[in-house]
């Protein structure tokens, strides 16, 4: 087995069992109410609404990563006799981010984030708390007018310090990068990612990089959202 798919594998494992790790005692009220729908997406909760601090612009991808997706997009547009000879054309996504409580006192209220076209970067340090919790983290790719882009392919590029506890272990490493499509479309079609405060296991689960895109004949239609804590920089890969 490659190194890129041991990891990849060992990321979608450890997301899959983190609830189990870490859940607190599930609290008594755990409802969230609804506001009608908006255009194309479901039934939303109602939170406040925010823009990250800085845009996709300020992160760097490793240039493997950004060859491996054009050399798969020109692969696409020679598949459907769509050859191209000059550059390729990038349309910017926009993605939704939505923090929403679980238990415990992780959130002091549920947040959405909405990114400027082609992503942004979240500072956690902005919504998590200190206290002992959990919540979710959902993440919607959308076009213009927020509707929804089915069937994106993303990959994870991890900045985050390798952690043991006991047998256990946190963080894939500094600047490994990997394919998590089919286990993030399934998370991301219900609530999304399950990550808990303790011992800040959300900073090692989260800190990275999204990478989310789709090949359409317009265009490579991209973006990548960011993650970090700015209060655990030990955590990190900076």
């Amino acid at each position: 087995m490659s190194l890129d798919r041991h990891i990849a594998l060992w990321f979608i494992c450890f997301l899959a069992t983190e609830a189990w790790a870490s859940q607190p005692a599930e609290t008594a009220d755990q409802s969230h109410s609804s506001t009608p729908h908006i255009e194309e997406h479901k039934s939303q909760k109602k939170m406040r609404e925010v823009f990250p601090k800085s845009s996709a612009r300020d992160v760097t991808l490793p240039m493997p990563l950004i060859n491996k997706l054009e050399s798969e997009y020109r692969h696409f547009l020679d598949q459907q006799i769509r050859r191209t000879t000059g550059g390729i054309k990038r349309v910017l996504l926009n993605l939704e981010v939505e923090l929403t409580r679980r238990g415990g006192a992780a959130l002091s209220e549920d947040v959405r984030v909405l990114s400027p076209p082609g992503g942004g970067v979240i500072d956690l340090a902005d919504y998590v708390s200190t206290e002992r919790g959990g919540f979710n983290v959902k993440i919607t790719p959308t076009k213009s007018g927020r509707e929804r882009l089915a069937d994106t392919r993303v990959f994870f590029l991890s900045q985050a310090r390798s952690r043991k506890f006991g047998l256990e272990k946190l963080g894939a490493g500094c600047g490994k990068f990997f394919e998590v499509t089919k286990y993030f479309n399934r998370k991301m079609s219900g609530d999304g990612f399950e990550v808990y405060t303790a011992d800040q296991r959300y900073v090692s689960v989260l800190s990275g990089t999204f990478v989310i895109f789709k090949f359409e004949f317009e265009g490579l239609h991209v973006g990548s959202l960011t993650f970090s804590d700015s209060r655990y920089p030990e955590l990190g890969c900076e």
